[in-house]
């Protein structure tokens, strides 16, 4: 629910550029060189357009001396370009499909089948996310994994509730020795949809680790929460709040119904959108006896008792680390560290605890 700055993670995106197809023997280039050739072997009406696609991918893809590789390609500057292009159907200097013109296919062009075998029912898009080998980066323990612990992200990117982690699991090796890999306890899901951006697939930024919850949830419905972003005045979208009446009595409303806690924003339409595909109002009603907590704890502060206790721990604990013990969240730039982290510090900040 909060976004995280490009330029902090510029060193793990090109390691994952430059590591993640290092241990396969086929590479995803081979596997669209195979691609490009079936269709042309057919010589499908129409076929040069997906052969057009295929090499543009081919030319921008796993290149470190190429600044517009497709696997460090920034989903919010393509769908802005995209979304422009629909528009205009022009395209301008700066837009990434100026750079990129066979990158464009319709929808219908993606989700037919570009040969005439009747045999093969494999669709475009699908057949370019098996390429790019979609289902190693999300399986294999030498997939993404490898990456995700440089995020510092232990909860779910849209919803802050549920904790998403690395863990070890007893594998047996190819000469049936045990050994331990990572796997991840958390999916994939791509900002921009695989079904309509096949070639982004596998791009890092367009990956953002959620819980199957929101993942499944978000499969419906298309979510405007992007999770990179290079306005640091971007970062923070979301703030939680609750209603006047809980302020003034200091506990929460405990009716069925009731809902205590709410997702605010200032942009109205993605505050709508996030709720509607995330529920995130509904899923929060869960939440209260964490709001009835701090209210708790805003009462002893009426008495001093939180003084006392953040002028003992002061002696060997930093002020942080002090608010982490008291109140259980990370703050700031370390709430995807911990679930409801997000929540925990809005609502102490308004309860002025924090």
């Amino acid at each position: 629910m909060r976004r995280l700055l490009y330029s902090d993670f510029e060193t793990t995106a090109k390691k994952y550029r430059d590591n993640i197809f290092k241990n396969l023997k086929q590479k995803p280039k081979d596997n669209l060189d195979a691609l490009k050739s079936k269709i042309t072997a057919t010589q499908s009406n129409g076929y040069q357009k997906y052969i057009d696609y295929i090499d543009e991918i081919i030319n921008n893809f796993e290149d470190e001396n190429n600044p517009e590789d497709i696997l460090l390609a920034k989903p919010s500057e393509v769908k802005k370009s995209w979304d422009n292009y629909k528009k205009t159907k022009s395209f301008c200097p700066n837009d990434y499909f100026y750079k990129h013109r066979a990158l464009f296919l319709t929808k219908a062009d993606l989700e037919e089948s570009p040969w005439n075998d009747p045999k093969d029912m494999t669709q475009f898009n699908d057949a370019i996310v098996d390429a790019l080998r979609y289902d190693y980066v999300r399986n294999s323990p030498n997939g993404f994994v490898s990456y995700f612990d440089d995020l510092k992200i232990n909860a779910c990117v849209y919803c802050n509730a549920s904790y998403i982690v690395n863990t070890n699991v007893q594998c047996l090796t190819t000469k049936g020795k045990t050994c331990l890999d990572d796997m991840g306890r958390y999916e994939l899901d791509h900002y921009l949809p695989k079904s309509e951006y096949p070639f982004l697939c596998v791009s890092f930024y367009n990956l953002q680790p959620s819980c199957p919850f929101c993942n499944r949830w978000k499969s419906i419905k298309d979510s405007e929460f992007y999770l990179y972003t290079d306005d640091s005045n971007d970062l923070d979208p979301f703030k939680f709040d609750f209603d006047k009446k809980v302020i003034t009595s200091l506990s929460v409303d405990k009716s069925k119904m009731a809902r205590n806690i709410h997702l605010n924003s200032q942009n109205t339409q993605l505050k709508i959108n996030h709720n509607n595909v995330f529920h995130i109002d509904d899923l929060y009603k869960a939440f209260d006896d964490v709001l009835e907590e701090l209210l708790w704890y805003k009462n002893a502060q009426t008495k001093g008792y939180l003084k006392n206790i953040k002028a003992t721990y002061r002696k060997f604990l930093s002020n942080d680390q002090i608010v982490r013990l008291l109140y259980r969240f990370y703050a700031n730039e370390d709430i995807h560290k911990r679930p409801l982290s997000k929540m925990r510090l809005d609502l102490a900040k308004k309860l002025k605890l924090y």
